[in-house]
């Protein structure tokens, strides 16, 4: 609908979300638009404490929700935009969120390594995706680029002008779902 607002659905519909963070890094819960101020609890943990399960009830096709972490009795929400759960699909997505990364992501130090038969370092640069360095349990894409000086940082592109990559990737990759990959 044009203003915003939801349609009912003629039912309650009920979903299942799987939540994968790695284990003894504290409680995860959710909270959706459905009241932001109320924690929803899991109603299963996998047997090493990695996926925790969630059921939503709502009567709306869809459900915006947000991982939040507890952690030594302080509140952590997941970083980037809310998910959106819908509500009527089949129970297949897993959700890896991160609470303490940029989300932007980060780069590595430049890594220089010789090449006897060139006669010069090649050099190298690697992205990090957000939450590459704390949700160890997510699994991402490997793309190889050449000319990496023009790909991220106009410091070192020609003419100062970088090709964005990394804003690409996250269109792309669509980090404001922060899921990564279908069971």
């Amino acid at each position: 609908m044009s203003d915003g607002t939801k349609r009912a659905t003629a039912h309650s519909l009920k979903r299942t979300l799987r939540v994968c963070y790695p284990a003894g890094k504290g409680e995860l819960v959710l909270r959706t638009e459905l009241d932001w101020q109320r924690d929803i609890q899991p109603i299963a943990a996998s047997e090493d404490g990695n996926i925790t399960t969630f059921e939503i009830e709502a009567r709306q096709p869809f459900v915006y929700f947000k991982p939040r972490l507890i952690q030594d009795d302080e509140f952590h929400w997941a970083t980037g935009t809310n998910d959106l759960l819908v509500m009527g699909a089949d129970d297949a997505r897993i959700v890896y969120p991160y609470f303490f990364s940029d989300d932007r992501g980060n780069f590595s130090p430049l890594i220089e390594i010789p090449s006897d038969i060139l006669g010069r370092d090649h050099r190298l640069r690697v992205y990090l995706p957000p939450g590459y360095e704390e949700n160890t349990l997510a699994r991402y894409p490997i793309a190889y680029m050449q000319d990496g000086q023009n790909l991220f940082c106009p410091e070192e592109a020609f003419q100062g002008r970088d090709w964005q990559v990394d804003e690409t990737s996250h269109i792309l990759r669509g980090d404001y779902h922060r899921t990564h990959g279908v069971a």
